[in-house]
C-alpha cells in the first residue's frame, strides 16, 4: 500500500498570507522571493488537502513563465512542485496548463533551475497522461531550441519508465516514436542521445519486436545506441489490469451457457441449415430406409412368345372405321328421305 494514502491531509489554504498576492506584484525581486519562501514552507508537507488553489497556481505559473530573475523562477517552480506532490491526483485540474508552462521554460540553461523544473514537471504529470499532452510534446520536440528538445526527450524517458502502461497506449506510442525518430538526426549531440534514451526506454517496456516495427526506417548505425539504453533502462512492471484499461481492451468473458444446450452424453448433433440459417437438432442415428417391393419375376420363354404373337396379331388386324356421330346422323336422314320418296311414288 502507498504510504501516501495513510497520511492525514493538511489544510494549507488558510495559511497563505493575505499579502502574498500583492508582494508578488512588487518590482523588487527580493520581495517576490520573500513571498515565495512562505509558500515553500507551507507546501512542504507530504499530503495537502484539496482546496481552491486556482489563484495560487496562476501566480506561480506566471512567475515561472515571465519573471526575469532566475532565483524567483526557481522558487516558484519549487512551490508548484511541492503543491503538485502534496495534491497528487487532486492537482489534475492544473496539470496540463502547468506542464505547458514548464515545458516552455526548459529553454533555461541554469542547471539548478532546470533540475527544479524537471521535478515540477514529473510531479504535475501525475494528474494527467500522455494522451492529454502528446500533441504539445510532439510540437516541442520540433522546437528550434535544442535545449527544449533535449529536455522533452528526457521527460519522455522518465515518463516511460515511471508509467509504463502509458507506453502501451497505441493512440500515443506511434506518433511519439515518430517524433523521436526525427530528433535522432538532430545536429545537437545531446538531443540525439536523449532521443535514443527515450526510444530505448519505450523499447524496454513494449518489447523489441514491437518497437522494431515502429523504428524500421531508422538507420542501422543508430540502433546499437537505442538498444544500449534499452538494456540500462529500469522500468516499473505493468499491472495487467492497468494495461487492459489503458488500451480499452478488457479481457473477453466466457459466454453464458444456454439452458437448452443438449446434454454431454446425448447423441444429438447440431446441423446448420443453409436455407434458413438456423440451428436444428437432428438425431445422430441413421434414418430407417423404406423397403421397396421386389420386382416380379421375369416371364418364361413360352409365355413371352405367346405374348409377342398376340401383340402382332392385334397390330395387323383391320381396324374398323368409326365415323363420327355427325356423319351417321346425316346418313340416317338421307335414308329416311329416300324411303319417303319411294313411298310417295308407290301411292
Amino acid at each position: 500500500m502507498d504510504p501516501y494514502n495513510l497520511l492525514d491531509a493538511v489544510d494549507i489554504s488558510n495559511q497563505i498570507p493575505s499579502s502574498f498576492y500583492s508582494q508578488m506584484e512588487s518590482k523588487k525581486w527580493s520581495e517576490r522571493k520573500e513571498a515565495l519562501e512562505v509558500i515553500e514552507k507551507i507546501t512542504a508537507v507530504p499530503k495537502i488537502k484539496n482546496a481552491d488553489f486556482n489563484e495560487l497556481v496562476r501566480i506561480l505559473k506566471k512567475t515561472i513563465a515571465k519573471d526575469a530573475n532566475v532565483v524567483v523562477v526557481q522558487s516558484a517552480a519549487k512551490c508548484l512542485c511541492q503543491l503538485a506532490q502534496g495534491l497528487r491526483y487532486d492537482f489534475a485540474p492544473h496539470s496540463n496548463s502547468s506542464l505547458s508552462t514548464i515545458f516552455e521554460k526548459f529553454k533555461e540553461k541554469k542547471p539548478h533551475v532546470i533540475t527544479v523544473l524537471r521535478e515540477a514537471a514529473d510531479a504535475a504529470f501525475i494528474g494527467t497522461n500522455l494522451e492529454n499532452i502528446f500533441e504539445d510534446v510532439i510540437q516541442l520536440l520540433d522546437n528550434k531550441n535544442p535545449q527544449i528538445k533535449s529536455e522533452m526527450c528526457l521527460f519522455l524517458a522518465r515518463t516511460f519508465a515511471r508509467f509504463p502502461a502509458q507506453v502501451m497506449n497505441k493512440r500515443t506510442l506511434r506518433p511519439l516514436v515518430n517524433a523521436l525518430i526525427k530528433t535522432l538526426s538532430d545536429m545537437d549531440a545531446t538531443v540525439r542521445d536523449n532521443s535514443a534514451m527515450a526510444i530505448g526506454t519505450a523499447m524496454k517496456v513494449s518489447g523489441e519486436k514491437l518497437m522494431m516495427t515502429l523504428i524500421a526506417d531508422v538507420e542501422p548505425i543508430k540502433l546499437p545506441k537505442i538498444k544500449e539504453f534499452c538494456e540500462k533502462a529500469q522500468v516499473k512492471k505493468i499491472p495487467k489490469a492497468a494495461l487492459n484499461a489503458m488500451n480499452n481492451n478488457p479481457a473477453p468473458q466466457a459466454a453464458p451457457q444456454s439452458n437448452h444446450a443438449p446434454p454431454r452424453n446425448s447423441s444429438a448433433t447440431m446441423v446448420r441449415s443453409t436455407s434458413n440459417r438456423r440451428l436444428t437438432v437432428t438425431s445422430a442415428k441413421p434414418a430407417t430406409q423404406r423397403t421397396q417391393p421386389a420386382a416380379p419375376p421375369a416371364p418364361s420363354s413360352n409365355a413371352t412368345v405367346k405374348r409377342n404373337a398376340t401383340i402382332i396379331k392385334r397390330s395387323t388386324a383391320p381396324k374398323r372405321s368409326i365415323a363420327p356421330a355427325s356423319s351417321q346422323q346425316n346418313l340416317q336422314h338421307q335414308q329416311q328421305q329416300q324411303q319417303q320418296q319411294q313411298h310417295q311414288q308407290q301411292q
